[in-house]
């Protein structure tokens, strides 16, 4: 849905593009840019006064937890996604309640009113998802005394929980912006011509309607697709049947697929995409296989050396995807590359892109075409980082999932820390953010120099990005243009703020100041 833009912070930044007489003038710009902060453009794009509503709200204040994604929601209380999804298909909101989410509920958070979870915190799957569909959520709320049909308001931005006796005292807001006001768009057509020669802001879309959304708020194509998003609810079986050796379930896999990502190229095109092989935890479809941490187990590349079948399938549907679109624009190939997750071994590089090449010379005999795209490795462990020289002779461009290198190398669940952890580190003076919202400059900083600096002098070529959630937090943003990145890739509604972030570490404070 489309949202309303807030007054007071769009006031704010019409009178800043309105300072600018002479937008030739460097200078001008520079100013105009500068008295915006990232924070205002977000309080334009979710709505600030959405905040004040909650906050103003009637009702019962039944708790407070971590503020994981902005807006607010009002909703009957549903406490699985198949309730949630059997009221929203009634016609009723809905806020969804559980303990913590896995890849099996986003198809009732996509439709829920507000996501609340007993666990986790801003960097946990619930709080991923929200803002990348712009939700508001809450997580780490603990033990909630409420029951199934009660209404609940949920507030986002400040993380508070309130019972509604009056189901008519508040109306929820209607979500964030879908399209720039025009003031905003002339600011942030400024904030690119500063910030785009040094780096580039892509989003993370899953689907082509996201690639829709992310391009009209700026991006400049597709950092981070997600393909294990694709086969949620009744699609995870084409992955089950397939694991149990049911040939049939190799062609229907990669039908689906194929279409998926033939949609979302198109969506893009002529703007690069960037494909990540399956990553989910392997008993998210062997039901039967349990691991004691099964993110750190059997998923990434080394779920697709104990199932070949899955990745020769998903690369069988991108060749296959690649060739429709290049069909349609006179056999031009579109830009997309193609990423290995959770690699650790350079060994494993040159499995993948051995069997990748394969594929995608077969289905080229097939389709009469050369198909030919990048290959690169997500570096989201501490030895990927370590071992990057390594790493860089088997890829074209590397990607720092910042969400995992953050949890491995502190030694943190990112599903945990923000709700039980921090709180008293932050009350003891240990720590001041949590590091899965700003990138932790002491160690997973350094380790990111080092693959960089690493990287790049076994293949000066290297392309570097950034897909984690610290793309939307402006202060990692600027640790990202030190290291030289060439991009970061946000959820679409966090693009606008990212655009006027990246001018901002590009221009620096102004002369004389402090900073």
């Amino acid at each position: 849905m489309t949202g309303s833009p807030s007054t007071a912070p769009l006031e704010a930044i019409e009178r800043a593009v309105a300072s600018v007489r002479d937008p030739a003038d460097a200078a001008q710009v520079a100013a105009a840019l500068r008295a915006v902060s990232p924070a205002l453009v977000d309080d334009v794009v979710f709505g600030i006064a959405s905040s004040t509503e909650g906050s103003t709200a009637d009702g019962v204040l039944l708790g407070v937890g971590v503020a994981a994604a902005p807006g607010v929601g009002v909703g009957l209380v549903a406490l699985d996604a198949v309730s949630a999804l059997e009221a929203w298909e009634h016609g009723r909101e809905v806020v969804l309640l559980v303990d913590q989410t896995s890849p099996a509920d986003e198809p009732a958070m996509r439709v829920a009113s507000a996501i609340v979870t007993r666990r986790g915190g801003v960097s946990s799957h619930a709080a991923i998802v929200a803002r990348q569909w712009g939700v508001p959520a809450v997580c780490g709320i603990g033990a909630l005394d409420v029951a199934v049909g009660e209404q609940l308001l949920v507030d986002g931005a400040t993380g508070e929980i309130r019972r509604l006796t009056d189901t008519n005292a508040v109306v929820a807001h209607d979500g964030p912006l879908n399209e720039l006001p025009a003031a905003l768009h002339t600011l942030l057509g400024w904030a690119d011509g500063v910030a785009e020669t040094r780096i580039a802001v892509l989003a993370n879309a899953d689907q082509a309607a996201d690639v829709v959304l992310a391009l009209d708020l700026g991006a400049r194509g597709v950092g981070l697709c997600r393909t294990e998003h694709q086969f949620l609810g009744d699609r995870a079986q084409l992955v089950r049947r397939l694991l149990a050796g049911d040939s049939g379930a190799v062609a229907e896999m990669v039908a689906v697929q194929r279409a998926d990502l033939r949609a979302l190229i198109e969506a893009a095109t002529p703007h690069p995409v960037t494909i990540r092989l399956l990553d989910a935890p392997r008993h998210e479809f062997e039901g039967d296989h349990a691991e004691h941490n099964p993110m750190l187990g059997v998923r990434g590349v080394r779920f697709s050396v104990l199932h070949p079948a899955v990745i020769v399938a998903q690369v069988e549907a991108l060749a296959h995807a690649v060739a429709d679109v290049a069909a349609d624009q006179d056999g031009a190939l579109p830009d997309v590359r193609v990423m290995v997750p959770m690699v650790t071994l350079g060994g494993e590089m040159t499995w993948a892109r051995s069997v990748i090449g394969d594929v995608l010379f077969r289905v080229g005999i097939e389709r009469g075409l050369t198909i030919s795209v990048a290959v690169g490795a997500m570096i989201e462990t501490p030895r990927s980082a370590l071992c990057a020289a390594e790493l860089a002779t088997h890829s074209d461009f590397f990607s720092f999932g910042t969400n995992d290198l953050t949890q491995l190398t502190w030694g943190f669940s990112r599903d945990d820390l923000d709700a039980s952890l921090l709180p008293a580190y932050r009350s003891r003076g240990l720590v001041e953010r949590s590091p899965f919202e700003t990138l932790d400059g002491s160690g997973v900083v350094r380790l990111m120099a080092l693959a960089a600096e690493t990287g790049r002098g076994r293949k000066e070529s290297l392309g570097l990005g950034m897909c984690g959630e610290h793309g939307g937090d402006p202060a990692s943003i600027a640790v990202a243009i030190q290291l030289g990145l060439d991009s970061i890739s946000v959820s679409p509604y966090r693009i606008p703020a990212a655009r006027l972030a990246a001018a901002h570490a590009v221009l620096g404070p102004p002369a004389g100041s402090p900073g």
